[in-house]
C-alpha cells in the first residue's frame, strides 16, 4: 500500500499505464514537502499569513505555503475589500445625530451614525453639490434655436446634418451637449454649449472631444 510522502495518507494503487505514479495526496502536500527540503542560498524559514504553517522562501512576496492558502485570502478580500486583514469588532454607541443606540459588528472603525442618519447626511452633501452646480449655470436656458441660428444644423461630433423635424429623443434628434463636460469643471455658458445628435450626445458621455478622436 502506497501513502503520501507528507502526510501518510494511503494513495490508490497506480494503473499499469501510468508512468509516473503519484507520490502525494494533495497539490498542498506537494507544496509542502519541497519547500521543507534542504534550503538554497537565500532560503529562510517562514510562516503561512493564512494557515501558520512553516515553509522556505526567498523572495518578500514569499507568504503562502501552498495556492490553496493564497485562494483562501482572495476569497477573504472579495468579502471584506477594506479589511481584509482586520477582525470585526462589536461597537455599541449613541448616533450623534438622533441619539439611538446602535450596536453592530464593524472592521472600518466606530460607529458614528446610524443607518438612517447616514442617508441623511449623505443627501445634505449631494444637496451641497447640486447647490454648487446650480451656482455655476447661466440665466436663461440655451435652446436648440439658439445653437440652430449660431452654428447651423450641423451635428459638431460627427460633422452631419441634424433633421430638426425629428423628436429630439430619438437617436438622431437634436440636442445640447457641454463641449467641456460639467463633471470635468465645465460651466453651463453658451460658449461652452453646442449642438449635437442624441445618439452623439450618448456616445460622447463625459470625455473630451480629443479622447474621441484620438
Amino acid at each position: 500500500m502506497r501513502s503520501c510522502v507528507w502526510c501518510g495518507v494511503a494513495l490508490p494503487a497506480p494503473s499499469r499505464l501510468s508512468g509516473n505514479p503519484r507520490k502525494y495526496c494533495s497539490k498542498r502536500c506537494s507544496d509542502s514537502y519541497h519547500y521543507s527540503l534542504k534550503p538554497k542560498v537565500g532560503f529562510t524559514v517562514r510562516a503561512c499569513i493564512i494557515c501558520g504553517t512553516s515553509f522556505m522562501g526567498n523572495l518578500p512576496h514569499h507568504r503562502f505555503c501552498s495556492i490553496d492558502c493564497r485562494k483562501d485570502l482572495a476569497l477573504t478580500k472579495r468579502q471584506w475589500p477594506r479589511a481584509w486583514n482586520r477582525d470585526l469588532e462589536q461597537w455599541e454607541s449613541d448616533c450623534q445625530e438622533c441619539g439611538t443606540f446602535v450596536s453592530k459588528q464593524t472592521a472600518f472603525g466606530k460607529i458614528i451614525r446610524c443607518d438612517t442618519c447616514r442617508g441623511k447626511a449623505q443627501q445634505a452633501v449631494n444637496r451641497l453639490k447640486n447647490t454648487k452646480r446650480r451656482g455655476m449655470q447661466m440665466k436663461g436656458r440655451v435652446t436648440v434655436e439658439q445653437l440652430v441660428r449660431r452654428d447651423g444644423a450641423v451635428c459638431y461630433l460627427c460633422d452631419e446634418v441634424i433633421d430638426l423635424t425629428i423628436p429630439r429623443n430619438q437617436p438622431l434628434g437634436a440636442t445640447v451637449d457641454h463641449v467641456m463636460p460639467r463633471s470635468r469643471g465645465g460651466h453651463d455658458t453658451l460658449d461652452n454649449v453646442k449642438l449635437a445628435h442624441w445618439i452623439c450626445n450618448l456616445r460622447k458621455s463625459d470625455k473630451l472631444i480629443e479622447g474621441i478622436n484620438a
